[in-house]
Formats: C-alpha cells, sequence, structure tokens
C-alpha cells in the first residue's frame, strides 16, 4: 500500500525534474542548477539531496525520463493500427519519433546533444530505456518477417559488422542504416543545421522513411 509520504515524496521529485527541465529549455543541459531548483521549491539546497542523491543522480533520471517518453511516444503512434498492419505501424513510429523531438527539443538535446560536462552516464541504468525506441522498430519488423511480408531487396546482408543482439542480420542491418539516416535528419532540424539546405524537412524525412520501406521490402503504406 503506497502511503501518503511516499506520494509526496514522489510529487516533490516530479516537481524537481519539471524544473530541471524548464532550466535546460531555456539554457541547455549544462545550465541545470541544484541551487536555483531548491531556489524556486523555497528549500535549502541540501534538501534536494533527500530526493536525489546528487546532480548526476538527477541528470541521469531525467535521461531515463527522455528515452521512455520517446519509446512510449513511438509505441503509441504504432499502436493505433492493428498488429499485423506492419507498414502503417512502422511509419507512424518513424514519423513519432521525429515529432516527439520537434516538440521535446530539450529533452532530446539531452539525450543526444552535447555532452554534459562532468557527468557520465551509468550505462547500467540508462542502456534499458535508450533502447526502447530500437525495440519498437525491431518488433514491428521481426512480425513483418515472421509474416513473410519482409522481403528485403538491396540489404540482403550486411557489408559490415554488426553486434549481435539475437535480431536477424538483415533486420539489424535495416534497424541500423534505417536509424542513421532517420535520426540524422532529425538531429540536424532539431540543432537547426538543415533548415538552410532543405525548404521541404517534411518531404525530406517522409522520403527517407518511404526509402527504409523500399529497401527494406516492405510494402509502402
Amino acid at each position: 500500500m503506497t502511503t501518503r509520504r511516499a506520494v509526496q515524496r514522489e510529487q516533490t521529485r516530479d516537481e524537481i525534474k519539471a524544473i530541471a527541465r524548464q532550466q535546460m529549455a531555456e539554457g541547455g543541459a549544462a545550465s541545470l542548477s541544484l541551487n536555483a531548483i531548491a531556489k524556486q521549491l523555497g528549500m535549502v539546497v541540501s534538501g534536494l539531496y533527500r530526493y536525489y542523491d546528487s546532480r548526476d543522480a538527477l541528470i541521469t533520471a531525467l535521461i531515463i525520463d527522455a528515452f521512455n517518453a520517446h519509446a512510449d511516444a513511438m509505441q503509441a503512434a504504432a499502436d493505433q493500427y492493428p498488429a499485423d498492419d506492419y507498414s502503417n505501424r512502422l511509419l507512424a513510429a518513424l514519423l513519432a519519433y521525429r515529432g516527439w523531438a520537434l516538440a521535446n527539443k530539450a529533452e532530446f538535446s539531452l539525450v543526444y546533444g552535447t555532452p554534459i560536462p562532468g557527468y557520465v552516464a551509468p550505462r547500467e541504468q540508462t542502456l534499458p530505456a535508450a533502447s526502447r525506441a530500437m525495440t519498437v522498430v525491431y518488433t514491428i519488423l521481426l512480425g513483418a518477417d515472421a509474416a513473410g511480408v519482409l522481403r528485403p531487396t538491396t540489404l540482403h546482408q550486411p557489408p559490415f559488422a554488426l553486434v549481435d543482439t539475437g535480431v536477424p542480420p538483415h533486420i539489424a542491418y535495416i534497424g541500423a542504416v534505417g536509424w542513421s539516416r532517420l535520426h540524422g535528419i532529425v538531429t540536424l532540424e532539431v540543432f537547426e543545421h538543415v533548415q538552410g539546405l532543405v525548404s521541404d524537412i517534411d518531404g525530406l524525412y517522409h522520403a527517407e522513411c518511404l526509402r527504409l520501406f523500399e529497401e527494406g521490402g516492405l510494402p509502402p503504406p
């Protein structure tokens, strides 16, 4: 049974994270200040340590939240379509990847932007959340492959070494190459490095999504 004190503690932790996200949105991840957060909450900075052991612990919690929220958005978008509608599920997930990033630039920058000075992410804590977005994509591709819908054309076997994750090589290749391309476009867009080169970024991203379908042998949605 959840006690009132536990609920209040969780609410305070969420409030701390909300203020931290606001700081990052205004000044970037490196601007995170425990003193400023404590001041806004009306407490001394030492009081924050009852909720997070250190600045790094708070950053880690924010990173995990960001990765999970990104993956949740992709999964929710895919789940708008039936389980066997692989093409529309995949396209929806890929569009949600970009949509979430543009709507949450501070969080996207936290996990994919410039490293925070002095901070090293504990991989054993962040990796499970970080891998969830690709799990959404791989689950759809594996389902399509098992159903005989996925018929790779130009990407039969990867021409480079891949980490053995238990995913069939042709699917791992489609995922790795596709994610690299699409993530690259999203990153350039979030950090405003592509706007001077491409006037129709929506069109560029959508075209690259369809290119992934073509190369992976998945029928277009």
